[in-house]
């Protein structure tokens, strides 16, 4: 299993992804997936298939990455 700091670093996200760093349950997860999802399918072109941006994953959530290090107590 990753830890959160290490799925802090990355930029595509899957589901078990999104459960670390929200640190929510598999359910809570897929659905802030799918929200995700959406805005990327809106995209061009999708790099990654089967992940979603960070980015989009912390919009639909309405969490600064920046919020969730303090509340790791990291930088």
């Amino acid at each position: 299993m990753k830890t959160f700091e290490r799925v802090a670093q990355q930029t595509y996200l899957n589901i078990s992804d999104i459960q670390t760093l929200l640190g929510v349950s598999w359910k809570k997860a897929k659905h802030a997936y799918q929200l995700a999802s959406d805005i990327d399918d809106g995209m061009a072109w999708r790099i990654e298939p089967h992940k979603v941006r960070m980015q989009s994953v912390l919009k639909v959530t309405g969490i600064s990455l920046s919020m969730l290090m303090k509340q790791k107590g990291l930088k």
